[in-house]
């Protein structure tokens, strides 16, 4: 056999070989190729799932953050309802608490200012008690207080006993209104505060409804044996307990973790010196931040330590000076005046905007505090309870609608006039009242015949309507806009307290003003009134028009004349507000939208991630490991905690 018949068949064998390493190699390839494409499927399928996860965990933190904040607010509202009912109760019935305590109209007038005065001189300490502590907790605690106090009234038998435990209710209310207010300004943000307040004012007004319907109406009667009067104190105050009972189990302080009194650490008082260093420290240019080791995490580092120390230091500071007599009574002092809490309160106090509004509101108020005569004022027509109580419900129903509309104005003319559009609506809201309440006290004629009935019905509840804006269309959401977010609570104390010390004098005014330069004289009701209320053989009053003449004299003066002066007032926001705005803006926290406020599930947020990301996003996991190494967990958790976002 030759070459030739040998070389056929070895190529052949060459190339079959050569075949099977090629398709071999091809496998190989194929192989790795459907490796490769089954890895990007499943990278694929798991990035599909984690965003599924996140959107779903995404949707669950929004239903529960949208539940809380339904909650809360309805909750608050309630205790605003109670609040405003435990209020509005004893001018309900002034004719028969003054039957009772034989009091004057003065006496019944200083039983509703010493209630005044209290509440006022109280707010500030509810405001720095709901500064440092869980707010729902202070409103529970204070819905139990005046509970009690309201009972303790009930079963009073003199005029004194009734104004010492009148003005220890006070206390209650005075510290439950900044918190309830707070804690609305917190959940809602500036574009919606107008409505949130309308509709918390709005529902809170049923209270004084619910007064002068319930309240009036079984005040001369006799159930379980007891005065009527008596009896609606007692049920009241039992409502009162069970909405503190609710407050407490369900409501949720945004700022603080569920079941804690404390304030959530990242509202603490360092908060606004740590999140401005952190910013500044983040914001710097990476060259000044020099080799590894010296970045933003050490910078960081030692601004914890700083402000820990700091904190120590004054610990340290105030106890040494808590002996050593009068010297250490000097040096406590001292050192409290340069507290933070110290300079934040005088921040408030010198806030130009506030200033104008509180001295408007020692003018503004006044005539709802004189407004509580307005019932006696009635029956001395001689007005039956159902009348009587059917007009001030009437009154109370429109100042909620106006309160509701004032709200809604106010947002309005916010948008289409930023600096001007809430003042000028506040304006005319005082304004018109004065026009209105003078046709009511002077321009209809007393008497208590149907037309008569009609028409003061009819112009107190178009002066409900027209007169309610102040607070909602104005002051409440001004005071949350002109300092920052953490200082909203102690502005509404001030407030409350700075306008309620004066304006608390309406009320005793007019019925000073009523006896000494009117001339009523005697009681509040005639002795054959009382008589007849005592043997429940009438339910229609006695007309004494002479006393009613006289109460209605002296209800015009404190009215027209305060609101007069306190339209001219208001005006003096046009210059101080916008300035004040802007400067708060450009300093304050930015306010976090309801989707964005700490929850109970994620209150790991921490403050640099909150108020300055770029710190977090730059903090390298080798300073992280540098600090956990060095035995600093604390604060290595706080910022690996802080690098990872909250769901939205």
């Amino acid at each position: 056999m030759d070459l030739h018949d040998i070389t056929p068949a070895g190529s052949a064998d060459a190339h079959a070989a050569a075949a099977r390493d090629q398709q071999q190699h091809l496998s190989t390839i194929n192989e790795e190729e459907k490796s490769y494409l089954l890895q990007q499927r499943l990278h694929q399928q798991h990035h599909s799932l984690q965003d599924e996860f996140q959107e779903a965990a995404a949707a669950a933190q929004r239903y529960i953050v949208h539940h809380h904040r339904f909650l809360t607010t309805f909750l608050v509202a309630i205790s605003r309802v109670l609040e405003n009912t435990d209020a509005s109760l004893l001018p309900a019935v002034y004719l028969y608490v003054g039957c009772a305590f034989s009091a004057s109209p003065a006496q019944l007038g200083a039983m509703t200012f010493s209630r005044l005065l209290a509440q006022a001189l109280a707010s500030p300490a509810g405001g720095l008690l709901g500064h440092k502590l869980n707010r729902v907790r202070l409103v529970a605690v204070t819905c139990w207080y005046w509970a009690l106090m309201t009972t303790l009234f009930a079963c009073s038998s003199a005029t004194w006993q009734g104004s010492v435990l009148w003005a220890l209710n006070g206390l209650g209310l005075g510290v439950m209104v900044p918190n309830a207010q707070s804690l609305v300004a917190d959940y809602y943000d500036a574009t919606h505060r107008g409505r949130a307040f309308g509709m918390l004012l709005a529902v809170g007004n049923m209270g004084a409804m619910l007064s002068s319907v319930y309240a009036t109406n079984i005040a001369g009667l006799t159930i379980f044996g007891m005065q009527g009067w008596r009896f609606a104190f007692l049920s009241v105050a039992a409502v009162s307990a069970v909405t503190g009972l609710a407050m407490w189990l369900l409501a949720r302080d945004p700022r603080c973790d569920r079941g804690s009194w404390q304030l959530h650490p990242h509202f603490q008082q360092q908060s606004t010196t740590l999140t401005y260093s952190a910013t500044t420290a983040a914001t710097t240019s990476s060259s000044s931040r020099g080799a590894k080791g010296l970045g933003i995490g050490s910078l960081l580092r030692g601004l914890y330590r700083r402000v820990g120390s700091s904190g120590d230091a004054a610990g340290s500071s105030s106890s040494s000076g808590g002996g050593g007599g009068w010297r250490g009574w000097m040096a406590a002092g001292r050192a409290a005046l340069r507290s933070p809490l110290a300079a934040e309160v005088w921040v408030v106090l010198s806030t130009p905007s506030f200033i104008v509004v509180v001295v408007q509101g020692f003018l503004g108020s006044m005539p709802w505090s004189a407004f509580a005569f307005t019932t006696l004022f009635l029956q001395l027509q001689g007005w039956s309870d159902f009348a009587a109580s059917a007009a001030m419900a009437a009154f109370s129903a429109a100042d909620a609608l106006g309160a509701l509309l004032g709200g809604a104005v106010g947002d309005w003319a916010a948008k289409r006039f930023p600096d001007h559009g809430r003042i000028t609506a506040c304006q005319f809201s005082v304004g018109i009242g004065v026009p209105m309440f003078a046709l009511i006290f002077q321009g209809l004629p007393l008497g208590s015949g149907g037309w008569v009935v009609g028409c003061y019905v009819g112009l107190l509840a178009v002066t409900g309507v027209l007169i309610s804006w102040a607070a909602t269309a104005c002051n409440n959401p001004i005071f949350a806009e002109i300092v920052p977010p953490h200082l909203r609570t102690l502005v509404y104390a001030f407030d409350r307290c700075l306008e309620g010390v004066l304006s608390a004098l309406g009320a005793p005014m007019v019925g000073v003003a009523a006896q000494r330069l009117f001339g009523f004289s005697g009681g509040a009701a005639s002795a054959a009134d009382c008589s007849s209320l005592s043997s429940h053989t009438s339910r229609r009053h006695q007309p004494d028009l002479h006393k009613a003449r006289a109460l209605g004299d002296a209800l015009t003066l404190f009215t027209t004349v305060p609101w007069t002066l306190c339209v001219l007032v208001y005006s003096f926001l046009h210059c101080t507000y916008p300035r004040d705005k802007r400067r708060s803006s450009c300093t304050g926290d930015p306010v976090l939208p309801a989707e964005q406020l700490p929850s109970a599930e994620h209150e790991t947020f921490a403050l640099v991630a909150s108020h300055a990301p770029a710190a977090a996003a730059v903090v390298s996991e080798v300073e992280l490991h540098e600090w956990e190494a060095a035995g600093d967990d604390d604060h290595s958790t706080l910022l690996r905690s802080a690098m990872t976002p909250p769901l939205r």
